[in-house]
């Protein structure tokens, strides 16, 4: 608990926003900030309620789609990757992934898509923030009639 005796306290009323690790708004609150011995502290009815700061958001798993794909040679595949986060929320993480394809002679990647160079299976794979995702991308010769 913070003692208020024998010290001068600033007190000013302003909106908190609680972020997640996108730095993207999650939650909004009014709020009383003290400034005490170079700490912000916030404020409701004089009790301490936590120090500002932002809250932590872990990122829990990606995914990726389609799952299991097949494509002809000579074909691409686009995908997405999509993170799920500690909150409950998602968010589309496609352009920030680090994509690759296991097999490049059957498939290479460029960004999130894939093409199909002959036939075989290639495991596709997205990371990102230490998580990773992946699915087998099947390349298939065209028939030929």
């Amino acid at each position: 608990m913070v003692e208020w005796s024998d010290v001068s306290v600033t007190v000013t009323r302003f909106v908190v926003e609680y972020l997640n690790g996108d730095n993207e708004v999650v939650g909004l609150s009014q709020a009383r900030v003290a400034l005490l011995e170079g700490e912000v502290f916030i404020l409701d009815n004089l009790e301490v309620l936590g120090v500002s700061e932002t809250l932590p958001v872990d990122l829990l798993s990606l995914t990726i789609s389609p799952s299991a794909p097949g494509i002809l040679v000579g074909e691409s595949q686009d995908f997405t990757a999509e993170a799920l986060y500690s909150d409950g929320s998602t968010k589309d993480l496609t352009s920030q992934v680090s994509w690759d394809s296991e097999n490049k002679a059957t498939a290479t990647m460029a960004g999130a898509t894939a093409s199909g160079l002959v036939e075989g299976q290639s495991r596709i794979t997205a990371t990102f923030g230490g998580k990773s995702a992946e699915t087998i991308l099947s390349v298939l010769e065209p028939e030929i009639v």
